[in-house]
């Protein structure tokens, strides 16, 4: 059976930021009592279905916003698997903290998020760096495949590795292939 958007509303996840395990009520939990920890978690708008594992099972994917009651709110991708009809959530990744979210897709087994997030200098109030992040779920992570951003009145930046293939097991010496569409400065890129 497919996973549902009111059994994510409504789902128990581990905060990835505070670690706390929370119950949602159509997409919200407010804790701010005073004998205990602040934590306020929110589902956030869209939610993305298809299949993240290759099981042929719809899985989801969610943008959990988390705080503890400061300005900071952080916002996370959540891998939630559709294991026989019921949601199990697996792994997760950082957007960044109050980061604008434009959207988020499921593409041939593909998360996309287009977001707005903090560049260098940005104030903490104010994200003001566009990127569109795509990640892969292998091995109950989520590996970031593809990286674009485009700066204030820039053009667009991307770095397209193309070799050696993701996932590939590589020893000893090896060539890395890729392009850029603008050139890093004095041409020098750091890849780990």
């Amino acid at each position: 059976p497919p996973l549902t958007a009111d059994m994510l509303k409504n789902g128990t996840y581990k905060l990835p930021q505070l670690g706390q395990t929370v119950t949602l009520v159509n997409g919200k939990f407010d804790r701010d009592t005073p004998d205990s920890d602040i934590v306020h978690a929110a589902l956030l708008n869209p939610l993305a279905f298809g299949d993240l594992n290759g099981d042929g099972a719809e899985d989801a994917t969610v943008l959990l916003s988390e705080s503890s009651g400061g300005t900071g709110d952080w916002i996370s991708v959540v891998v939630v698997l559709n294991q026989g009809g019921a949601p199990v959530q697996s792994a997760d990744r950082l957007i960044d903290d109050r980061a604008q979210i434009n959207g988020m897709t499921i593409q041939t087994g593909r998360i996309v998020v287009d977001a707005v997030i903090h560049g260098v200098g940005d104030p903490l109030c104010c994200p003001n760096f566009p990127v569109k992040e795509t990640l892969q779920l292998r091995n109950n992570q989520l590996i970031l495949t593809h990286f674009t951003s485009t700066p204030s009145g820039g053009s667009l930046r991307e770095i397209l590795l193309t070799a050696p293939a993701l996932g590939a097991a590589v020893s000893g010496s090896m060539q890395v292939v890729g392009s850029v569409t603008v050139s890093p400065f004095e041409n020098t890129l750091g890849y780990s």
